[in-house]
């Protein structure tokens, strides 16, 4: 069952993102993020997942480094106008193939970037605040 959620989010995500990857970002999400966490009970997910501690946005692509430092190019995404929101992935692997790849929607609200790392289920949210163009 884990395997083919799996492969039906990636499927979704795929075609999404090639359908409207070069859709036109409002500027309140473009520009250079700095990234924290907020402050959650229950389990430490963003323990065992990165996510970005930098993120730039672009309107046609973008990178975020990660927690650990790396470097993940994002060339595409979706862009949901009905809910105002960015959806991409990681480039890094999973630790288990046995699990569904975490996902990030990207919104913003009163100048911060809200960001929320999804699965099956919601993980955790951070904050960004802009630091460049």
């Amino acid at each position: 069952m884990i395997k083919f959620l799996r492969a039906c989010c990636f499927a979704a995500f795929v075609c999404l993102s090639h359908a409207v990857s070069a859709a036109e970002l409002p500027a309140k999400l473009v520009g250079k993020w700095s990234v924290e966490l907020v402050a959650q009970p229950g389990f430490p997910w963003w323990h065992q997942i990165k996510y970005p501690v930098e993120i730039v946005i672009e309107n046609d692509s973008g990178y975020f480094v990660d927690q650990a430092g790396n470097r993940c190019e994002v060339e595409n995404y979706f862009y949901d106008e009905e809910k105002d929101v960015i959806v991409l992935m990681h480039c890094a692997e999973t630790k288990s193939s046995n699990v569904v790849p975490p996902f990030y929607m990207i919104s913003a609200k009163d100048g911060k970037l809200i960001g929320k790392v999804q699965s099956y289920k919601p993980l955790f949210q951070w904050l960004g605040s802009k630091t460049g163009n």
